[in-house]
């Protein structure tokens, strides 16, 4: 039996999609949709952009299945991709935007006094997701990259090409902003 947190994705289902079977395709999409528009509406408040990105992303998984590696599980393999996927998109916005000053922020003090780990706790996951999606955009984006995907600031800083102290900075400007709203609900 397959738990809740994995997926039902067969070789043979994976092979028809290599071979080009436009059901297959569909099929493969509808069992992907709900992880794949998880992530995605992480890093993008607005509905319409999250499934725009996941699009990308599916393009980008149905491009690359002859790589996949049959010993690396389905979701496992489609995260990577969804998460690169995201931060390039995010880079080139970035490039477009010919943003200058690009954050050249230099490591600040934790400033967070207590912990908005256990003010959070007080809060159903859609609740937190809502507050998560109201962070300035680079911090959101170190946020879920740090708390929610488990990367380190020094992965973090390459993929979103900033400083490890960037990087730190923005995820303790990600808590303290949390913690104001939270504190504005309390």
């Amino acid at each position: 039996m397959v738990s809740k947190t994995e997926m039902d994705i067969s070789g043979h289902l994976i092979q028809q999609c290599i071979e080009g079977d436009k059901r297959a395709h569909e099929e493969l999409f509808k069992k992907s949709f709900r992880y794949l528009m998880s992530l995605c509406i992480r890093y993008y408040p607005n509905e319409e952009d999250a499934r725009f990105m996941l699009n990308d992303i599916f393009y980008k998984i149905l491009l690359n299945l002859e790589k996949k590696k049959e010993e690396v599980p389905y979701k496992a393999w489609i995260r990577k991709i969804a998460v690169n996927t995201i931060i390039n998109e995010y880079k080139k916005q970035q490039t477009k935007k010919n943003t200058a000053n690009r954050e050249a922020v230099e490591m600040k003090p934790n400033l967070v006094s207590g912990s908005v780990n256990d003010v959070m706790q007080q809060f159903d996951a859609e609740e937190i997701l809502h507050l998560v999606r109201k962070l300035p955009p680079m911090s959101n984006k170190v946020f879920n990259l740090y708390v929610i995907e488990g990367y380190k600031h020094e992965e973090i800083a390459e993929m979103l090409d900033i400083s490890e102290g960037t990087s730190r900075w923005h995820l303790n400007n990600a808590r303290n902003k949390l913690k104001e709203m939270l504190s504005k609900i309390l």
